[in-house]
């Protein structure tokens, strides 16, 4: 059994396609907080959620911990994860990777999300 710290970032921008102001991206980035503690509850393997805004990069950044069988699961999981807390907080993923491994490769982490 494999035990991870995973960390993904991603920039977030509006529906225009522009960075948020700060105050709404600290806003998404505790309203993405709520969410992955919500998943958390119905996800056992996934543990201590936890998300930063970076108003100068427009990035929300999330970690989670995750344990899984198979190492290789791993990315997908967070990725997993990480979409539906987005999702649930009326955001967008049109760019994000698909289950292929080389999408859930690290280098390709790191993600837009648009929100409306």
């Amino acid at each position: 059994m494999a035990e991870v710290q995973v960390e993904l970032a991603f920039s977030v921008l509006d529906h225009h396609g522009q960075p948020l102001p700060p105050d709404l991206l600290h806003a998404h980035g505790a309203k993405l907080m709520d969410a992955l503690l919500n998943l958390e509850t119905c996800n056992h393997d996934m543990q201590d959620p936890a998300t930063a805004s970076d108003a100068d990069a427009g990035q929300i950044t999330v970690e989670m911990l995750l344990v899984a069988h198979d190492p290789a699961e791993l990315a997908k999981r967070a990725l997993i994860i990480c979409r539906t807390a987005i999702h649930a907080i009326g955001g967008r993923t049109p760019d994000w990777p698909s289950d292929s491994p080389a999408d859930t490769r690290p280098d390709f982490l790191t993600k837009k999300v648009e929100f409306v």
